[in-house]
C-alpha cells in the first residue's frame, strides 16, 4: 500500500449514502479545523453513519517514525460535531462521562 499523505477528501468518486458505515478512528486530531470539517461533511455525503473517534483529552504528538501525518494538530469536542446532527456517544468505552 502507498502512503497517500493528507487525505483531502474520503473515498473520492463514491456517490452519496455508497457506505453504510465510515470509521474515522484516531485520525481527525491529525488535520487541522478547517480540513477535519471538510473531511466530516464529504464523509457524510457517502456513508449513512459517520463513526468518529478521536482523544478528549489533550494528548500532544509529534510525528511518528518521521511522518508528519500523525502529528496532532487539532482537538475535538462534542460540540464540534453539532454542527453536522451528530448524536454524541460519550461515555462508551468506559471512560465513565
Amino acid at each position: 500500500m502507498d502512503f497517500l499523505g493528507a487525505c483531502p477528501s474520503p473515498v473520492p468518486g463514491f456517490v452519496p449514502d455508497s457506505w453504510d458505515l465510515i470509521r474515522c478512528i484516531d485520525m481527525i486530531e491529525r488535520l487541522d479545523e478547517e480540513a477535519g470539517r471538510r473531511f466530516i461533511a464529504a464523509a457524510m455525503r457517502r456513508c449513512k453513519t459517520l463513526l468518529v473517534s478521536t482523544p478528549m483529552a489533550p494528548s500532544p504528538q509529534g510525528a511518528v517514525f518521521g511522518n508528519e501525518h500523525e502529528r496532532h494538530v487539532s482537538r475535538w469536542m462534542p460540540a464540534d460535531f453539532e454542527p453536522f446532527g451528530a448524536l454524541s456517544g460519550i461515555g462508551v468505552g468506559g471512560f465513565g462521562w
